[in-house]
């Protein structure tokens, strides 16, 4: 792997913050490619695919904003070994597609669990409380909910196969309260403080194959407004990249990006 970061951009939001402007990281413009807001055609699954092919599931990636978090989808399809899902998400990311077999940013985790055979579990972190109610059965005997009120209360599951198999970790903003970060989606009430603390004990604990993160604020708004936005995006980008590339974790060392 010849670098630890990698920044997506699809909407140039990255553009506003300026964490993303380290020389060392690896950027990729996907804004040329048609069909990949919200959902993910066939046309544009391909071009992905080709633009990531030499690029492993390792480090951690920057994806933009919610509604390309099917990214995660193209990042796990790269592990060819029975592997943990860990999501951060305000959303259980679930749906049924309108149209069947579309990629959507609420429908990947659903085809993640359909048909990647080596995903053998999924732990959705900061969903409202009942989320897993709205759970096909089928679906939802591979998954373990870590409710918001859970993590208010410092009382996550540890679920049976914690430590058995590695884990990619993947974090969607949109799980934080509006105090810590401002996404395009309706938003959870996770503090960026509590967030921190479980993906430390993520990183010290689990064998993390790599990580991606989401939820950047959509451009298309006034210009005072996406500024304002971005700083505090920005802001919490960073402090998840502190907690990240802490001296104990190998994987994320920042001196070996």
């Amino acid at each position: 792997m010849n670098q630890k970061v990698i920044v997506i951009s699809f909407s140039g939001i990255y553009d506003l913050e300026p964490f993303a402007h380290d020389r060392h990281f690896k950027h990729l413009d996907f804004s040329d490619i048609p069909g990949t807001d919200c959902y993910c055609d066939v046309a544009a699954q391909r071009e992905i695919t080709r633009r990531l092919q030499y690029l492993g599931p390792e480090g951690f990636h920057f994806i933009d904003s919610g509604n390309y978090h099917y990214i995660t989808k193209f990042w796990t399809d790269k592990i060819k070994r029975p592997f943990r899902l860990i999501l951060f998400d305000h959303h259980t990311d679930m749906q049924a597609p309108q149209i069947p077999g579309l990629l959507t940013c609420g429908s990947w985790v659903r085809e993640m669990l359909l048909h990647n055979h080596y995903l053998k579990e999924v732990v959705i972190l900061g969903t409202p409380t009942g989320a897993e109610r709205k759970v096909p059965p089928r679906l939802g005997r591979r998954v373990i909910f870590d409710d918001e009120d859970l993590i208010h209360r410092h009382v996550p599951v540890h679920p049976a196969d914690e430590g058995r198999f590695p884990v990619y970790v993947s974090i969607d903003k949109d799980v934080l309260s509006r105090r810590d970060a401002v996404t395009n989606w309706d938003q959870g009430t996770v503090s960026l403080d509590e967030l921190g603390v479980l993906l430390r004990y993520i990183l010290d604990h689990e064998d993390v194959i790599g990580m991606d993160i989401c939820g950047e604020y959509d451009l298309g708004h006034s210009l005072v407004e996406e500024r304002i936005a971005a700083k505090e995006d920005n802001a919490a980008n960073e402090t998840i990249l502190k907690v990240s590339f802490h001296p104990l974790n190998d994987l994320f060392r920042r001196d070996t990006i």
